[in-house]
């Protein structure tokens, strides 16, 4: 049975068994919403809407938006716009693009239970959050694998669990698994996995080409990470050849754009609409980054201690770190993507829990947690200590996630006392 232990090795045992129980906790989740649409508790509510209204519509509708439920864009936070049976909708295409296997899965089991699905029944919000945890997943291995190459095993296991559970990746995984972000933590997980480790295949070029398009079409001002990875790495990426692989990942890079900018000419009649129009960097001159950074109100520190923590400790180690410049991306990293959402028209981009946008980048926060505690592990008590304390703080992240209701209620954007009431309540 040498093809049975190849694939089901030890390894493999662990992380389908973590699968799993990740898809139990966000079937539980799913369990306790409110079914179906027209709640703000909807896993197809406002912009988790937005990004999943191709679906049905490309599956079940056949581009025809009149087929769709009537009243759709009230009923999902009038996140789209039905316009003579044109689907409007400023959102992306890269969450759908990734959950289109989940959703044919669970379109296929709907047909089961229903004489006309909708797309809109609880089993494709179920789908959806078997789809999320698989991109959890699949972004937690392969960043497990380029720390266990970097800084050991045992560094890339106490990692992943404090990222994960001590900043809102989890809750952006388990919760919101229709929001874009852990979507872009597995592409970037995934690209930084190749880049910083070094990773040499056939058609390298042309995985890093189609997983930068995605990151791109699931979050466009991500970019700014791809230019900040790319100039800090450019020594180590050889030029890129036109072999076969490389061509046929680029041909799917390519044709993916081209079904976003095809879809936006089909419904507004242009390559490149501004579908933000009342919404822009207005802030860019006078950015909230006191808000950003410190507030209740999904600010970035208080849903995120951790890595808080982790981000002084680098400062206090850059001397004896060997690793500077994966300090220097992360910081810069940070500091842009902070700059960027303080410069938004409204700082906390509706309702969330903490900076949302930060959870694309956790997988280089992940590495970041390694890098320092890798300066620490030659005194034991220090090293025991700093993590049991960082554990501390994982356990009141995760009490405060698990009392979170999709909005941040407070009285104003420094009513600490909701914020506290999460906790011990």
């Amino acid at each position: 049975m040498p093809l049975v232990k190849k694939y089901l090795n030890k390894s493999f045992v662990i992380w389908s068994l973590i699968f799993l129980f990740g898809v139990f906790l966000t079937l539980n989740k799913n369990s306790k919403r409110e079914s179906g649409i027209g709640s703000y508790q909807s896993e197809f509510w406002a912009d988790k809407g937005g990004y999943y209204i191709y679906l049905p519509y490309a599956f079940i509708a056949d581009f025809d938006a009149g087929k769709l439920p009537d009243n759709i864009e009230e009923s999902t936070g009038n996140s789209f716009e039905i316009r003579k049976d044109r689907l409007t909708s400023k959102y992306m295409i890269g969450v759908a693009i990734l959950q289109t296997p989940f959703f044919l899965i669970a379109h296929g089991v709907a047909k089961l239970s229903y004489n006309k699905p909708t797309g809109f029944e609880k089993v494709y919000a179920n789908w959806m959050g078997i789809g999320s945890v698989f991109y959890l997943i699949l972004g937690l291995y392969f960043t497990f694998v380029l720390i266990r190459k970097l800084f050991g095993r045992r560094l890339g296991i106490i990692s992943l669990i404090l990222i994960l559970f001590g900043t809102n990746l989890f809750y952006y995984a388990v919760d919101e698994t229709l929001m874009s972000h852990v979507y872009g933590f597995a592409m970037i997980a995934l690209l930084n996995y190749v880049i910083i480790g070094k990773v040499e295949f056939n058609g390298k070029w042309g995985v890093i080409g189609l997983l930068s398009a995605l990151v791109v079409l699931l979050r466009p001002i991500n970019a700014i990470y791809l230019m900040v990875l790319f100039f800090a790495y450019r020594k180590h990426l050889d030029r890129p050849n036109l072999d076969k692989s490389n061509i046929g990942f680029a041909i799917i890079a390519v044709l993916l754009f081209s079904l976003q900018m095809l879809y936006w000419y089909n419904a507004y009649g242009t390559l490149y609409p501004s579908g933000y129009q009342s919404e822009s960097f207005s802030n860019l001159f006078s950015p909230n980054l006191i808000l950003v950074l410190f507030s209740p109100n999904n600010g970035y520190l208080p849903y995120a201690l951790v890595f808080g923590i982790v981000l002084l400790l680098s400062i206090v180690r850059w001397k004896v770190t060997e690793h500077k410049r994966l300090v220097l991306l992360s910081w810069v990293t940070f500091g842009t993507m902070i700059y960027v959402t303080a410069a938004w028209w409204t700082y906390d981009f509706g309702c969330g829990m903490g900076v949302r946008n930060m959870v694309d980048f956790s997988s280089l926060w992940m590495i970041m947690v390694a890098l320092v505690l890798k300066t620490m592990e030659q005194n034991n008590r220090v090293f025991r200590g700093v993590i049991a304390f960082l554990l501390i703080l994982c356990l009141f992240n995760m009490k405060l996630t698990y009392a979170y209701d999709n909005c941040f209620f407070g009285d104003s954007n420094w009513d600490w006392q909701f914020y506290f009431e999460k906790i011990w309540s």
